[in-house]
């Protein structure tokens, strides 16, 4: 699985490359510290399996790769860190593209509403109860929220007299 020899790790894989063009040379990255692309796979197939290893599988992977517990260590800090905010990053576009589809549906169904337009037939909407109904209907439920009014009144004094209280209502 992993290779027997330990390739020598040359920036920019061994190829000739100007000092001015390469961030090891000026400094920016320690070409030391840096591992091999086959180092970085060893870690990525065990990064895929376990991406908290113990002590004693990052000491293994260290001696199987020929780099320090430490680089290990760090390693798999920056991947979970790296693919942390990959993740975060693709939920945030997501989360943008459902707010842009549910922003366009909201100025829909306003403009339906401005214009009195049905919402599946984009038609003029047609009134569809009597408004002798929409009056008896508005009577009744005016009816009703007095019933509940006076029953409530009926049953708060009737616990007072008692000495008993309503428990408060729940919103």
């Amino acid at each position: 699985m992993y290779p027997t020899s330990t390739p020598s790790c040359t920036p920019f894989g061994g190829r000739n490359v100007p000092y001015s063009h390469s961030p090891f040379m000026d400094g920016l990255v320690d070409a030391c510290k840096v591992p091999c692309v086959y180092k970085s796979f060893g870690c990525e197939s065990v990064f895929r399996d376990c991406p908290y290893p113990d002590e004693k599988l990052r000491k293994d992977l260290s001696e199987r790769l020929g780099m320090s517990a430490q680089q290990v260590k760090f390693w798999f800090q920056n991947k979970r860190t790296f693919s942390k905010g990959k993740m975060q990053r693709w939920e945030t576009q997501n989360h943008w593209v459902e707010n842009e589809r549910l922003k366009t549906e909201h100025q829909a169904i306003m403009l339906a509403m401005q214009n009195k337009t049905c919402l599946k037939c984009r038609g003029v909407m047609v009134q569809t109860q009597d408004t002798s109904e929409r009056q008896c209907l508005y009577t009744e439920n005016m009816r009703l929220k007095e019933e509940l009014l006076h029953a409530t009144t009926y049953l708060k004094e009737g616990l007072r007299r008692n000495g008993m209280s309503l428990p408060r209502a729940r919103n």
